[in-house]
């Protein structure tokens, strides 16, 4: 189950959970509309339990990498960023299925 949440709750939850998938999409971004329900799916997926996942929007954020933000640094969406803790582990932007996000998941 995803959870949308603001800023700084976000910022205080990867800190909190050992492992965190993030979305940055925003409302306008078709591609970020099409995987929407994608990054939903897998986050039901019971291979996934360990992992906490969140949905931003960039923009109701200000998470795009020239409004200032240092953490996130967005440059393009939708961008799908997993976390251990608070520190990036890796990151793939645009569009994909559910099987291949499933892939990046679980590769090493």
């Amino acid at each position: 189950m995803t959870n949308e949440l603001n800023k700084e709750n976000l910022l205080k939850k990867l800190k909190e959970n050992n492992k965190s998938i993030v979305i940055a999409k925003t409302d306008w971004c078709g591609e970020c509309i099409m995987i929407s329900p994608i990054f939903d799916r897998v986050s039901k997926n019971k291979d996934f339990k360990e992992y906490s996942f969140y949905q931003i929007d960039v923009d109701d954020f200000q998470l795009w990498k020239d409004d200032g933000d240092d953490f996130f640094k967005i440059n393009e969406v939708p961008s799908i960023i997993v976390f251990d803790h608070d520190k990036e582990i890796k990151r793939i932007t645009n569009f994909m299925s559910e099987e291949k996000l499933i892939a990046f998941i679980k590769a090493k």
